[in-house]
């Protein structure tokens, strides 16, 4: 822990001046440009336009002499390069990927690499070469770079010895990957070694003049369904948002050192260690953490930490101005709601303007801030001999917030397996195939299938009930189960809700209530067994047509009823229309 008292100061992210040519680092502009007062300016690369700047700041004595990348290691070492220093190497590297490599302008790049060095350098080299970079996490197995690559069609991958064996497996799959590149001390039959080519070559490079609405980098998101979704970003909507983000959020001047922890895959590290500290000439430190350490975190923040804006443990922050989508003025419009941009998150506001998270309205997971989508982890499940159907759900959790529930149905020859043994066995088979933290912690196993081969159990249900309320047109309102007999009387008067789904657990609590409901005339129970006064959904099911006529509802009409907790009083009724979420009609069961 020695190296925490070297730090002076710095400022922890979670996550997030004058150039050569014409845009200047004028907050006041980049907040006009932001809400459409003035034009972007047509060219823009952030290696020319901020870090060669702030290296000519550095060379004409106008910037302090401190670092601008500084990265340690639990070994020792350690290393620190100005922004003069950076310049210069960076050009190097674009030069090997221009060069060496033969990479062209909007040649697509894979760039996995943990937190080294050579990770911020590439990503220079990619921005000054007008090559799309493309971050992907170390975690990454052989089917997330086939997908990667494939569906991408990058002409070249950057990696570490972590993963160089699990693209050699999927390569020759992969027509369009031209180049291979080590990044390592180590040589690898059929890549090209980073580190030896850096050596060689020049330190100038000519910046190619990007246009502000050129492609830049494209992330990998966990969609709601299917396989993870690229999602572009330009130089603009990359580099000059880090203007703005880093005036009107952190305020970071030349003497702030930053320090995030987030994945190198991860979007929060371009923008929280990359593009906003040294747009304002800070310091990135990084401290390379084989394994995230809490005590370790903790203590630089309780050392060291900052200003920045004031911490409220269990909030975001505050909200921030709004984006639009490009070229899709339609589906801005139905995201915007008043002066709210709706991302499908739920949460509260408290009355100093802080936000609270609380769920997802879709079914992506969030555990530990890792973004995991179902279908990836089904699919991996999937892949294995003892599972013949599966479904995967976020499941609360203490100390990750969610975590990875799959259902399971087993095949006939692995009913008498133990079931603890069988978990093991799966969780190290998801591991295998996929990256490592999207594997399931929770398992329920059941020997039977259900109507259409649909796993039986309440929550695969509940969301069932969710969608054949949006086929046909009828207002849905999500409960937790943990609500008790007040709580559900509540929220049945006030909502006038006609029917009410729910397990056979909270029957009780149901039935002492109904009577004082006079709205309430249908109560529909999803268990094995039969309850005095409910429909049983699990018996019905089996007994209706497979076929049902999606109603064509309009984008205003009503779609669903939350209830959020309120800073004051009872629980508020938050309306949300058809605009907010499902678009198309549910598949027919």
């Amino acid at each position: 822990m020695l190296w925490l008292g070297k730090i002076p100061r710095y400022c922890t992210l979670w996550g997030t001046e004058m150039s050569i040519r014409t845009f200047h680092i004028n907050i006041k502009k980049l907040l006009s440009i932001q809400w459409g007062h003035q034009e972007i300016p047509a060219k823009f690369n952030f290696a020319n336009d901020v870090i060669d700047h702030w290296a000519n700041m550095e060379k004409a004595g106008k910037r302090p002499p401190r670092p601008a990348l500084w990265w340690m290691n639990g070994s020792g070492e350690e290393l620190k390069w100005n922004f003069r220093e950076l310049s210069e190497i960076s050009q190097r590297a674009a030069n090997v990927l221009s060069g060496a490599c033969g990479l062209q302008r909007g040649d697509r790049v894979a760039v996995v690499l943990g937190q080294v060095p050579e990770w911020w350098l590439v990503t220079l080299g990619c921005i000054r070469t007008g090559l799309v970079f493309m971050p992907g996490t170390i975690q990454m197995k052989s089917t997330d770079i086939l997908y990667r690559l494939q569906s991408s069609k990058a002409r070249a991958i950057v990696a570490g010895d972590e993963v160089a064996q699990e693209v050699d497996a999927v390569a020759p799959d992969c027509s369009f990957l031209k180049i291979k590149l080590l990044v390592s001390e180590n040589r690898r039959e059929g890549w090209l070694n980073f580190k030896t080519l850096l050596k060689d070559v020049s330190t100038t490079h000519h910046c190619v003049e990007t246009g502000s609405h050129e492609p830049a980098a494209i992330y990998f998101t966990s969609g709601t369904s299917g396989p993870p979704k690229m999602a572009e970003h330009s130089h603009s909507s990359l580099g000059l948002k880090a203007k703005m983000d880093a005036g009107s959020w952190t305020g970071l001047n030349v003497s702030d050192t930053v320090w995030t922890i987030s994945d190198t895959g991860w979007i929060v590290n371009i923008l929280a260690s990359f593009l906003e500290p040294w747009t304002l000439g800070a310091c990135i430190f990084v401290y390379l953490l084989p394994k995230f350490n809490p005590q370790t975190v903790l203590k630089g923040l309780t050392c060291r930490v900052s200003r920045t804006m004031t911490v409220k443990p269990g909030f975001l922050g505050t909200a921030v101005p709004h984006y639009d989508v490009q070229d899709n003025p339609k589906k801005t419009e139905a995201n915007i709601r008043g002066d709210f941009w709706l991302l499908g998150d739920r949460g509260t506001k408290d009355s100093e303007g802080y936000f609270h998270f609380m769920g997802r309205t879709d079914d992506i997971i969030n555990s530990s801030g890792y973004r995991i989508g179902p279908s990836e982890v089904e699919n991996a499940l999937m892949e294995h001999p003892a599972v013949a159907e599966t479904a995967v759900i976020s499941s609360p959790d203490p100390t990750r917030g969610e975590v990875v529930k799959a259902f399971v149905v087993l095949a006939p020859e692995f009913l008498s397996h133990d079931p603890d043994q069988l978990t093991k066995l799966l969780q190290q088979h998801v591991k295998s195939v996929t990256a490592p933290y999207k594997y399931p912690r929770k398992f329920f196993y059941q020997e039977e299938y259900a109507a259409n081969n649909q796993v039986l159990s309440f929550l695969i249900y509940e969301k069932r009930v969710i969608q054949s309320c949006v086929g046909s047109g009828i207002v849905f309102m999500p409960g937790t189960i943990q609500l008790k007999a007040k709580d559900i009387l509540y929220r049945l008067q006030r909502s006038q809700a006609k029917a009410i789904v729910t397990t056979g657990s909270l029957v009780p609590e149901v039935d002492s209530v109904a009577s004082e409901c006079p709205a309430l005339k249908t109560k529909l129970v999803v268990s094995d067994h039969s309850h005095e006064g409910w429909l049983n959904f699990q018996s019905l099911i089996k007994s209706v047509s497979p076929n049902h006529t999606c109603i064509k509802s309009k984008m205003k009409d009503p779609l669903a009823i939350f209830f959020t907790s309120g800073t004051t009083g009872f629980p508020k009724m938050a309306k949300h229309d058809q605009g907010l979420a499902f678009r198309s009609c549910i598949p027919s069961w």
